[in-house]
């Protein structure tokens, strides 16, 4: 392709882009969208024109950002662009789309570390201390409230409880970042697709869901750390990454698990709204029902439920 066709898409693109990010900094709940669709620009330039290309417009787009936003865009766009990057390569590249969706994480991965160290060695702010001093902060003024209504004695036990919790939360930061990564490739990667299938006429889509297929290393992956576990309970180095691994893992499972569902469906012909309702369900009673869901996509993995179903059916 021309350069100069290369450039008149990368302006286009970048025009667009900016709009887009000035819609999210200045538009209040437009960013709820803007997260998944910002990428949107960039993985249309890398699936044209691959990756050393793409590098230039993120450079632009950084630029950009200063001069249109407001320097609290740049992890916007930090973000966008690495995302962005990772998905439009993985299409460039004629990869699937599980492969898209999955390279589509490290993508952002990457670039919510870029942005954690960034916060951190660049600007002085340590995520941790900032977390654990507004859980404090919330828990100051929920004392205060029951203090007044005469409540306090009742729940100070349950409220020590519930703030170590809450504490403990800033140790799943890794974690955190990986699942939030993973569903954030997913919608930006689906939403990509339809985008392109609509302005440039492609032919993108996702394989059936119940087609999702764990590596086997996973299974036994999840299972070291389960034994792991038993032995390292401690806040250490080793606790906490054994913490944030099993938090990981446990999530894939469940995916695992309602690719099984899926599965079974379209085996028995089911309608197609009965696996979507399980979903429903489970999110609303999860202590039960995300454990049976954990358990079927072990047992699907570990054992190859769906391999041996389908010969059955056959």
């Amino acid at each position: 392709m021309s350069q100069s066709k290369k450039i008149t898409d990368g302006a286009l693109l970048m025009a667009i882009y900016i709009v887009l990010l000035i819609m999210s900094v200045f538009i209040p709940l437009f960013i709820l969208i803007g997260l998944f669709i910002l990428p949107i620009p960039f993985i249309i330039y890398a699936s044209k024109y691959n990756w050393k290309p793409t590098l230039l417009i993120i450079i632009l787009a950084l630029i950009l950002s200063l001069m249109f936003a407001t320097i609290m865009s740049l992890p916007l766009t930090i973000l966008a662009s690495f995302g962005g990057l990772a998905i439009g390569t993985a299409l460039y590249n004629k990869e699937n789309s599980y492969q898209t969706w999955a390279k589509g994480a490290l993508g952002f991965i990457l670039g919510m570390l870029i942005v954690f160290l960034a916060a951190q060695f660049v600007l002085g702010i340590n995520i941790e201390t900032e977390l654990n001093t507004l859980i404090d902060e919330s828990f100051e003024m929920t004392e205060k409230i029951m203090e007044q209504a005469g409540n306090a004695g009742q729940l100070e036990e349950q409220m020590t409880l519930v703030k170590e919790q809450m504490q403990n939360i800033t140790l799943l930061i890794p974690a955190s970042i990986v699942i939030s990564s993973i569903f954030t490739s997913l919608i930006t990667t689906f939403l990509a697709y339809k985008v392109m299938n609509r302005v440039g006429k492609e032919k993108y889509y996702f394989a059936p869901f119940r087609n999702f297929n764990l590596p086997m290393s996973v299974f036994w992956l999840y299972f070291l750390v389960i034994i792991l576990s038993f032995f390292n309970q401690d806040t250490t180095t080793l606790g906490v990454i054994i913490l944030n691994s099993m938090f990981i893992l446990t999530t894939l499972m469940v995916l695992q698990g309602y690719s099984f569902i899926f599965f079974y469906a379209d085996l028995k012909t089911w309608p197609k709204a009965i696996p979507i309702i399980v979903i429903i369900i489970s999110i609303l009673i999860p202590l039960i029902m995300m454990l049976v869901i954990r358990l079927l996509g072990i047992i699907d993995l570990g054992f190859g439920l769906k391999k041996r179903l389908g010969s059955q059916a056959k």
